[in-house]
């Protein structure tokens, strides 16, 4: 146990592309990975989604996968957008500030059958 505070040591972006409908709340089906922990453990701090075209409403989810189990993170709301030039493609920004163990694995999935980017801000322990 630490006896004072620990700071992520190494700074780390990474993402997925996902495209596959999956509406599943239970971690089946088609996910991206986002992000792997390290051995020592990765805290993600920021959740980045980017829509790759026109979107409809639906859902991204977020689940972490730690010792074989899946657990849903959260649901990010989609936003219909149809982009032109003058409107920008669906984005949002999500703050975890979720501490991962080794090995633990960020994943998502998106409900409709459209493309987004989703990559984190995140460090190494």
């Amino acid at each position: 146990m630490a006896t004072g505070p620990q700071w992520a040591g190494t700074p780390r972006l990474s993402g997925c592309k996902i495209s596959t409908a999956n509406t599943a709340r239970d971690g089946s089906g088609t996910l991206g990975t986002v992000i792997i922990a390290e051995a020592a453990g990765t805290r993600v701090d920021l959740l980045s989604i980017k829509a790759q075209g026109t979107v409809t409403n639906g859902m991204i989810r977020v689940f972490v996968e730690a010792n074989a189990t899946k657990f849903l993170v959260t649901e990010v709301p989609v936003i219909a957008t149809t982009p032109s030039g003058e409107v920008s493609t669906f984005e949002t920004m999500v703050v975890l500030e979720l501490p991962m163990q080794a090995n633990a694995k960020l994943l998502a999935s998106t409900e409709k059958a459209e493309a987004f980017d989703v990559f984190v801000v995140a460090g190494d322990f």
